[in-house]
């Protein structure tokens, strides 16, 4: 949970010192990089994460790799080498696009399915998102097969669960308890 924290914290410092830049959407589009990276490649994010790697090692690496981000953005790998944070670099990034479309009056929700969205299907969940938020939306789809059909759909801290998986779960919950009485 500190983690988490301290992620935010350093997020929101950071959007505060772009919109003092005026380059927000430059250090937007950092993260955006910066997260997809991290969450693409599993081995840089566990070269993040090991404790036995020194921070000048691991803040040289994120200087080779990324090249072509803001001056902010090279100043934030600097600070979290200093206070051996570089482990929350993805977080920060991600609290960052969170912060920064929240700004924007933009919210993103995630939709669970067991297969991908059609076109006509994205429609409709839009249509119930829309329902939940006067915010604009911006739409994720996740695919997780465990949940059989339907979908799962998280706006904020809202959740809209029609999933098979969860129906067959109240199904069952029910059975057994008028099976024990």
């Amino acid at each position: 949970m500190k983690a988490n924290r301290a992620a935010y914290r350093y997020a929101k410092a950071i959007l505060q010192q772009a919109l003092s830049q005026k380059i927000e959407k430059d250090v937007a589009s950092d993260m955006a990089l910066l997260s997809k990276t991290l969450q693409e490649n599993k081995d840089l994010d566990a070269f993040l994460n090991n404790p036995v790697l020194p921070s000048t090692l691991k803040h040289a690496t994120l200087e080779k790799i990324f090249l072509k981000v803001t001056p902010a953005t090279k100043n934030l790998f600097q600070l979290l080498m200093t206070n051996n944070r570089l482990r929350l670099l993805g977080a920060i990034a991600d609290n960052y696009l969170s912060q920064y479309e929240a700004m924007q009056g933009t919210i993103k929700a995630t939709v669970t399915t067991a297969v991908p969205l059609t076109a006509a299907l994205e429609s409709k969940v839009m249509e119930k998102a829309k329902t939940l938020t006067s915010d604009t939306i911006t739409l994720v789809n996740l695919i997780d097969p465990s949940i059989i059909g339907g979908c799962i759909l998280k706006v904020r801290g809202l959740q809209y669960d029609a999933s098979v998986a969860s129906e067959l779960k109240a199904l069952k919950r029910e059975v057994t308890m008028n099976n024990t009485i």
